[in-house]
């Protein structure tokens, strides 16, 4: 990780972490590279470090000062310092992981590359892992096969034109894949692809995650929601449907 150069002046998003001592990181994401900035608690920049990587999107942070990245591949070969993932197929996301002295320790595919995949929503669960949640547009899915891909690992969901799933993922903090899911499959979105929208992620106080899936129902008639609630291993604890009643509830 090099010194942050001064050509990198426009950042797409930041984040902010605390560490056990009090020191403050700031990760911003630019086009082609993340930065990380450590700031004592008096508020004398300590150090900053530059790690390059392809079209970084979020980051998070944990407390061992582990920085996981969500980014797109570009077509083709993708370096990640010293190692690279080649995207054979277009609309793939990466998770990737640096830490703040800027080495790269690794990266992971996601997505389906051909689907209308959306950026995915990363949180970290009260063991250190790591959660993501998303959605994927099976309009596609017939010509390229009903799976979404996590590094070689991947899960199968319905495919009804121009309707959406939703879906969990949790990678454990050295990059292997745990599991998956579908939260919400597309038996209960619209017909006109209203819905669900792109899914909230929380984590409690036990370390379980808690996902939120909010869709419409046929012709966009009734707002509807389910709040599901996992532990670690993927077992669903329990789940509550809501009806948010008639019409859009954004």
């Amino acid at each position: 990780m090099d010194s942050i150069s001064s050509s990198f002046t426009t950042p797409t998003y930041n984040s902010s972490f605390l560490d056990s001592t009090g020191n403050t990181f700031i990760v911003s994401c630019y086009s082609t590279a993340i930065s990380c900035q450590k700031i004592s608690p008096a508020g004398t920049r300590l150090s900053t470090r530059l790690a390059f990587c392809p079209n970084p999107i979020s980051s998070i942070m944990n407390n061992s000062g582990r920085v996981y990245v969500i980014g797109s591949l570009d077509s083709g070969w993708n370096n990640f310092g010293t190692d690279s993932i080649l995207a054979k197929n277009w609309n793939l996301y990466y998770l990737a992981c640096f830490d703040t002295s800027g080495n790269f320790h690794w990266a992971k595919t996601i997505g389906t590359g051909g689907t209308d995949f959306d950026i995915p929503t990363i949180t970290l669960d009260g063991n250190g892992g790591i959660d993501l949640v998303g959605l994927v547009d099976d309009n596609h899915g017939s010509s390229i096969g009903n799976y979404i891909y996590f590094g070689k690992d991947s899960i199968y969901y319905n495919n009804n034109s121009y309707d959406y799933n939703s879906y969990i993922a949790h990678f454990e903090t050295s990059g292997n894949y745990k599991w998956a899911k579908i939260v919400e499959d597309d038996e209960k979105s619209s017909a006109y692809g209203f819905g669900p929208y792109t899914p909230g992620i929380l984590v409690d106080s036990s370390g379980n995650t808690v996902v939120s899936v909010q869709y419409v129902d046929s012709y966009g008639s009734e707002s509807l929601g389910s709040i599901v609630r996992y532990n670690n291993n993927g077992k669903v604890l329990w789940t509550i449907n809501e009806d948010f009643g008639q019409g859009y509830n954004y």
